[in-house]
């Protein structure tokens, strides 16, 4: 998983889906990355906990999840990633992109999965990636219980037990979802401020990969598959 404090543009979304080695590469792509986790086991400081190759050392806790060679595998019922020490990083932000290379066991599973999502632990705000039921990709943005917008690609794009990769950007005017590096067709299905994030959403104060949690509502919306940034 890569989380940056800034909006990518395309062919720099191309270059991470084309590369093998992310931490590597040279140039823009070092700019802003505040989370490079791997999620595989050489990138590991104990049994729990995942190291973030940035300087900022948001290292998250594991919860469950098998941590292998070259990917993390969730068991959709209770595993998941902690990554709260990445919100303080991300809060003023006005821009952002996230990156995450990601193989559900059903693209169309019975309950809907958070991917990556950040939240109020106590409020209900949020701001999260998911894999619904339909097999859609939703980027969802909501704040004090109002909905601010609802992304949707128009197609599923995802297929049972294969690798993809999937990208957001939020450009500071409105949000992109990105699949294999394109920016596939998509709709707004809620559009009250497309511009929302951190900046706004002032009570986010989790993060989480392969489930959600807010609003009291604990630990919840759990991944089945598997997640990396092996390419």
């Amino acid at each position: 998983v890569m989380i940056f404090n800034r909006s990518l543009t395309t062919d720099e979304i191309k270059t991470i889906y084309d590369s093998y080695n992310p931490k590597a590469a040279s140039g823009s792509l070092q700019k802003g990355l505040v989370l490079d986790m791997p999620l595989e086991t050489r990138y590991t400081k104990s049994s729990t906990v995942l190291t973030d190759r940035t300087p900022y050392s948001n290292d998250g806790t594991n919860n469950g999840a098998v941590i292998g060679v070259d990917n993390t595998t969730l068991d959709g019922t209770s595993d998941y990633v902690n990554i709260d020490l990445t919100v303080n990083d991300l809060s003023s932000t006005t821009k952002g992109t996230w990156s995450a290379w990601v193989k559900p066991n059903d693209a169309t599973p019975s309950a809907n999965g958070a991917i990556l999502h950040f939240g109020d632990l106590n409020g209900n705000e949020r701001l999260d990636l998911r894999l619904l039921t339909t097999g859609i990709l939703t980027l969802f943005a909501g704040d004090s219980g109002v909905t601010q917008f609802v992304l949707n690609t128009n197609t599923a794009p995802f297929s049972d037990n294969v690798w993809t990769h999937v990208a957001l950007v939020q450009n500071g005017t409105f949000p992109i979802l990105y699949v294999d590096s394109i920016a596939v067709p998509q709709t707004f299905t809620t559009s009250v401020d497309r511009a929302s994030w951190f900046f706004e959403l002032t009570g986010i104060d989790t993060g989480r990969i392969g489930d959600s949690n807010f609003n009291n509502a604990g630990e919840a919306t759990f991944f089945n598959g598997s997640i990396s940034d092996a390419k």
